[in-house]
This record gives C-alpha cells, sequence and structure tokens, in this order.
C-alpha cells in the first residue's frame, strides 16, 4: 500500500509530488531534496514574512509625526557638516564654549509650554513634564556657564540635557499618535521653530560639548 501526501505547495510543486511521492520516510526525504524548502511568496515576489515586515515598517513610518523626522533631519545635517566642512568644525571647537551653555537658556520656553496646558492647549505629559524639564536645565545653564571651566559639572548637565530633549521630543510624538490633533501647535508659530531649528542645534550642541569635554584635543583630528 502507498501511503498518501498530503500536498499544500503551489502549482508546479503539487504535481511533482502527486507524480515522484513514495511510501515511507525515504520517499518524503527525497522529495524534500528535489524540491528544497519552498517559501511561500506574496507580491512581488517577496517572501510573505518580508512583505508583511516592510508593511508594518511602512505604517509605522507613517504614523509617526512629522516633527521627529524634521528633528533627525535637520540634526543629521549639522552633524554632517561638521564632519565634512573642516572650516565649520573648526570654528565648532574653538568657540568659547559658554556660547553654547548660552544658547540653551532658550529652554525657558518650558514656561510657556505651562502656559499652553493651562490654557488647555497642550497635553499633561509634555507641557508639564518636558516644561519643568526644560525650565531645571535652562536655570542649570546658567549656573553652568559661570563654572564652564570645571569639566565634571559640564559633562553632567550635558548628559541631564541631552535627555531631557530626547525625552521632550519622544513625549511630543508620542502625544500625537495616540491623540491626533493634541500636538496642532508645533505647527504654528512659534512652537513650530522648536522642531525645525531649536532642538536640533539644542541636540547638536550637547553632542559638540561632550565631545570638547571628553576630548579637548578633538579639533586636531
Amino acid at each position: 500500500m502507498f501511503s498518501v501526501i498530503r500536498c499544500t505547495y503551489p502549482h508546479p510543486y503539487s504535481q511533482l509530488l502527486h507524480k515522484c511521492a513514495r511510501h515511507g520516510r525515504r520517499g518524503r526525504e527525497a522529495i524534500q531534496r528535489k524540491l528544497g524548502n519552498p517559501v511561500k511568496r506574496g507580491c512581488c515576489g517577496r517572501p510573505i514574512e518580508v512583505q508583511r515586515a516592510i508593511e508594518r515598517l511602512i505604517y509605522l513610518v507613517h504614523m509617526v509625526p512629522w516633527y521627529p523626522k524634521a528633528i533627525l533631519s535637520v540634526t543629521a545635517a549639522l552633524l554632517l557638516a561638521l564632519v565634512i566642512f573642516r572650516p565649520f568644525r573648526d570654528w565648532a571647537f574653538r568657540i568659547d564654549i559658554r556660547w553654547l551653555i548660552a544658547f540653551h537658556v532658550n529652554r525657558f520656553v518650558g514656561a510657556y509650554f505651562l502656559y499652553l496646558y493651562a490654557q488647555h492647549e497642550l497635553p499633561y505629559q509634555f507641557a508639564v513634564w518636558g516644561g519643568f524639564g526644560d525650565i531645571i536645565v535652562a536655570m542649570l545653564a546658567l549656573v553652568v556657564m559661570r563654572f564652564a571651566s570645571f569639566k565634571p559639572a559640564l559633562f553632567v548637565w550635558n548628559l541631564l540635557g541631552f535627555v531631557d530633549i530626547v525625552a521632550v521630543a519622544v513625549t511630543a510624538a508620542r502625544s500625537e499618535m495616540y491623540a491626533p490633533g493634541s500636538m496642532y501647535q508645533l505647527d504654528r508659530f512659534p512652537l513650530i521653530l522648536l522642531p525645525t531649528f531649536v532642538v536640533p542645534v539644542v541636540i547638536a550642541t550637547h553632542g559638540l560639548m561632550l565631545v570638547r569635554t571628553l576630548r579637548p584635543t578633538a579639533h586636531s583630528l
């Protein structure tokens, strides 16, 4: 008696199985050697698993608001300019570091976040947590400016400021994804300047100051 092998392979594998199948393990192994391991494929000839992963990635990218993309793009452009253009890099490593710290005083904008929250114009997590975080970093910037030569304090402040700005950006994106329209103020002036200019410069200067703190002779590279 011949055993029946139920075939789930699409054409033309099904015909080959019916022609070549023999009873027992030896026959099945011969068929597998002949056919290999067929992979289910979707449109454009891609494996279904790969196609689904691509679809999920496209969906997630579509769901992310425009401002995280703007922040990443402008920040990448600034860092790339530091790497490519030597005059710009030399200037960045020669400028008095207190000027770089002074730029972060604009993070007192956190007080405006609190005001907008009181007017029901911004969500709580972004406005309150992000607002107070920015205010604290701005206040500490005024202190660090007076003691810029004390590198441990400068290093700790930079880490704190970097974590804060990344947390604020992530919170803004999450708030908009979970409640579309909740961050509409970032589409308007003056807050539209945050993702398109202020936040990228804040991130880039944090990175620059950390490099200058850890490697004082980096400009000679």
